[in-house]
């Protein structure tokens, strides 16, 4: 049996220093640490993690695998906030249409969208 005791750490233990960390290293860029404007806190987020989401292996201290198996699904849970917070305009589907050699499809516009109005927010979370 392979043990190790180094880098151990609880999901709540783990993204309050990631957060400390992160702030100290952010500068002056402009980064969301909460996935959601209804977390009022890293506090808020990380109880709903544990009472709500129900995160496996929450308050265990692990490393390794499952640490980043628990990790990935926190992540998960953090893009699942993501979304479109303005509401799309005519305008902005007509210039999703663009000029093109070829036809443009429904999906084609829907996919310039989706790039411009939440792949670029989401990179503000991240």
């Amino acid at each position: 049996v392979i043990r190790s005791e180094v880098g151990r750490f609880s999901l709540a233990g783990e993204l309050r220093e990631f957060h400390s960390y992160h702030r100290k290293q952010s500068g002056s860029r402009v980064v969301e640490e909460l996935p959601s404007q209804n977390f009022g806190s890293l506090e808020d987020y990380i109880a709903f993690l544990e009472k709500d989401v129900q995160v496996p292996a929450f308050n265990e201290r692990i490393n390794g695998g499952a640490q980043y198996m628990r990790l990935m699904y926190e992540v998960e849970t953090f893009v699942r906030f993501s979304d479109i917070d303005e509401a799309v305009k005519q305008k902005s589907v007509l210039q999703a249409f663009g000029v093109s050699m070829g036809s443009v499809t429904w999906a084609d516009v829907v996919v310039k969208l989706l790039n411009h109005d939440a792949h670029l927010p989401l990179q503000h979370h991240l």
